[in-house]
């Protein structure tokens, strides 16, 4: 068999797998997010963004509340100190 004819016979099975892939996403898109948008914590965050003028898609991950100690203990360990945590106790391993 030459790659063309196992290109060929190939196609069907990988169009079907497309299909499905582009399947999987619309519904993911057009249904999941919809339904997950009117979840009342996800409409509390959204208003709390909205009225503090945050574009949600511009922020970055060094923005959120919780990587704060993560991105303090990461340049302490940059400086060579030892890391600590908000509990006081050592979180190196």
């Amino acid at each position: 068999m030459t790659t063309l004819e196992a290109t060929t016979t190939d196609r069907p099975g990988g169009v079907i797998r497309l299909l499905a892939a582009v399947a999987v996403v619309a519904l993911l898109w057009l249904v999941l997010l919809p339904r997950l948008s009117r979840l009342p914590s996800v409409q509390a965050r959204s208003e709390w963004l909205d009225e503090r003028g945050i574009d949600p898609a511009a922020m970055y991950y060094t923005e959120l509340e919780a990587m704060e100690p993560i991105l303090h203990r990461l340049e302490r360990r940059r400086r060579g100190l030892p890391a600590t945590s908000t509990s006081g106790s050592s979180t190196r391993r």
